[in-house]
């Protein structure tokens, strides 16, 4: 009698197929399953994203114009942010590239995610581009939610609401600074913002803890507050560029310290 016979007449065994072996089966994938459920129930909003990461970089990047011109068409472009900041950070110079065209239909956060794209490239000056068009165009929307006297605390507070290290913000050198100030107003002139920022009005009310009222400005007065705002930076950079040129003026050249050589 071979071996295998002997075990299944001494225990009763009957292989892989018997109704005890099948019976402990299911009873360990019920175990697995209410494991799966205990963890999606007490981590559900994190469990939830990371499925939607793991189904967007599933997806071939060649539908980020798809999905996008999808969010344009709703009036809502939130899942097109999300679906641009899911992708890999290995697609990143694609994924600036094709999303670049849809600039002025975003929110101003997602240009942060450029930001650390850049970084990640070892582009330190396209990421201090992307971090200043991101506060120039958070100066916009928190002007169209009525908090004109209130920008620079409110900016502040939305780039701490980042969660970006402070060295991550750094001011680059005034003459960059300005430079650097001169793209983002091009880049605006090439890529009007017609976002809504209803949302991000609200998001500022919450984190006033409903001490500030916000009064957002109709929308047909949107043009006057972009006009107001792309003039008011363009006369501060003027004074910016002329007090560089009056110091570079002013300031007589090196003087050459090497020797001269005897004739």
């Amino acid at each position: 009698m071979k071996l295998s016979e002997k075990i299944r007449g001494t225990f009763g065994w009957k292989g892989l197929k018997s109704l005890e072996f099948r019976l402990t089966r299911l009873f360990l994938r019920a175990l697995l399953m209410i494991g799966f459920l205990v963890y999606m129930g007490t981590n559900a909003a994190g469990a939830w994203t990371w499925l939607q990461v793991k189904w967007v970089q599933s997806q071939n990047l060649s539908q980020l114009e798809r999905v996008a011109q999808r969010g344009i068409d709703e009036d809502d472009t939130e899942w097109a942010e999300k679906w641009i900041s899911f992708r890999p950070l290995s697609e990143s110079a694609d994924v600036m590239r094709r999303a670049e065209p849809f600039s002025g239909h975003f929110s101003p956060f997602l240009f942060f995610n450029f930001a650390r794209r850049a970084a990640a490239l070892g582009d330190d000056e396209q990421k201090r581009f992307w971090i200043m068009y991101a506060r120039y165009r958070l100066r916009y929307d928190v002007v169209r939610c009525g908090a004109r006297d209130d920008i620079d605390s409110v900016t502040l507070l939305l780039e701490i609401a980042q969660d970006l290290d402070q060295k991550f913000f750094a001011d680059p050198p005034r003459d960059e600074a300005i430079r650097l100030a001169r793209r983002v107003l091009d880049f605006d002139a090439r890529n009007p913002a017609v976002n809504d920022p209803q949302k991000l009005c609200r998001l500022l009310k919450r984190m006033s803890n409903d001490q500030l009222t916000y009064v957002p400005i109709p929308k047909e007065k949107w043009p006057q507050a972009r006009f107001d705002l792309r003039f008011g930076t363009d006369l501060s950079l003027k004074r910016a560029e002329e007090d560089e040129n009056r110091k570079k003026i002013s300031t007589p050249p090196a003087q050459s310290t090497a020797p001269t050589k005897a004739r």
